[in-house]
């Protein structure tokens, strides 16, 4: 097949070469502000590099499109009017799910098949091999591709965006997991007890995750005042070892939005599902006046 490629950074010059050696064609990239490394790889893969979208589109049998999330809905609407009916156009941004329909629906008004796919991993780790989620009614179709390139791929839905919806999803537990860990091993490696903390926490590791972040949820509004406190007296830990609690900030704030809820609105106990249903009472944005 003939690819091109939209967006020449680490994640669309991983592709390119990986596709490449699956014995596709990479042979156009198109990026606004090439870099010297992807000056380098257009060489060894003998692909034409131009800075914006031009008839030389129409070649392609697949797009790979790899820019920033921000200019992905731009960049369809561009492209668009250049590829051939029933091409292939595949959005790897992390753009707003809303962005993402509107560029499926550019690309279908000139017969061009949209599929949303996220990348679900660190492809600096794992590369081209990274698990990527696909949306979209011929999500399908990318799957041969996933698969030449050893990656695990799954079709999560048919309307595009919903495969960058879970991976935002993703986020905010992988980046929130990350932003915690930092302030918690800082914090223990400082006091001399990050083996022993690392027991200590071994116990969450008996159960599968789904069933842990259930019974985080569920007990916690019921001893969320507690918990405010218990986490005040972290924070002040930090505090003493010059440590800025930036994140647990955040955590002590939701905690206080939890407790200010009980006093309006009563909780009794129930399913997962009337845990989440009385939280999204409390964490609802009060609409501007």
């Amino acid at each position: 097949m003939k690819i091109a490629l939209i967006g020449g950074g680490e994640v669309g010059q991983c592709y390119a070469h990986a596709l490449q050696q699956a014995g596709h064609s990479l042979y156009l990239i198109i990026d606004s502000h090439p870099s010297e490394s992807l000056k380098a790889s257009c060489e060894v893969l003998g692909a034409a590099l131009v800075q914006e979208p031009d008839a030389a589109l129409g070649e392609a049998d697949v797009v790979l499109c790899a820019a920033f999330g921000s200019a992905a809905l731009a960049i369809a609407q561009a492209a668009a009017p250049w590829l051939k009916a029933d091409s292939l156009y595949v959005d790897l941004t992390t753009a707003k799910p809303a962005d993402i329909l509107r560029a499926s629906d550019v690309m279908a008004q000139h017969q061009v098949r949209f599929i949303d796919v996220a990348i679900a991993g660190a492809i600096r780790v794992l590369k081209e091999k990274t698990p990527l989620l696909l949306a979209g009614e011929q999500a399908a179709d990318f799957l041969p591709y996933a698969q030449q390139l050893g990656a695990p791929a799954k079709v999560v839905g048919t309307e595009p965006g919903a495969a960058v919806s879970l991976k935002l999803l993703r986020s905010i537990f992988t980046k929130g997991c990350e932003a915690l860990a930092v302030e918690c091993l800082v914090t223990a490696e400082q006091k001399g007890l990050r083996q022993q903390l690392y027991e200590v926490l071994s116990d969450i590791d008996e159960r599968p995750l789904s069933e842990f972040l259930e019974a985080c949820v569920n007990s916690h509004v019921i001893h969320a005042r507690r918990r405010l406190a218990e986490v005040g007296e972290a924070m002040e830990q930090m505090q003493s070892l010059g440590i800025n609690p930036i994140a647990s900030q955040g955590i002590q704030a939701l905690f206080q939005n939890t407790v200010q809820g009980l006093e309006q609105s009563p909780y009794q106990a129930g399913s997962i599902e009337h845990s989440l249903k009385w939280l999204q009472g409390s964490l609802q944005i009060a609409p501007k006046p």
